[in-house]
């Protein structure tokens, strides 16, 4: 393969790209602070806690960053995407207090 040619192959190593992750926000009246989650498989959950919806979703991917800059750092891989779906689930329940 000539030069031209490899020139034109793309590069096995990323510079830059975007990668989703599952984040959970949430408002908690008790601390009236807004959270977000991200369960990341090897490391374990990452999660935030900020004033705003709108900090908490910056500081999560900020945490984030972090975490797979970490990741690569030590030698290992981002774990792969997966496909999850969160559901609300509806249960009867009889004698409990609502």
């Amino acid at each position: 393969m000539n030069a031209a040619a490899l020139a034109r192959q793309p590069s096995k190593l990323a510079t830059s790209y975007t990668r989703r992750f599952k984040t959970l926000v949430k408002w908690d009246s008790r601390t009236d602070l807004w959270f977000a989650f991200v369960p990341v498989p090897v490391l374990g959950p990452i999660s935030v806690c900020a004033a705003s919806r709108d900090e908490a979703i910056e500081s999560i991917k900020k945490a984030i960053r972090s975490y797979v800059d970490r990741t690569a750092a030590d030698g290992c891989r981002v774990p792969p995407e997966s496909y999850e779906e969160v559901l609300d689930v509806e249960v009867p329940l009889k004698g409990h207090i609502t």
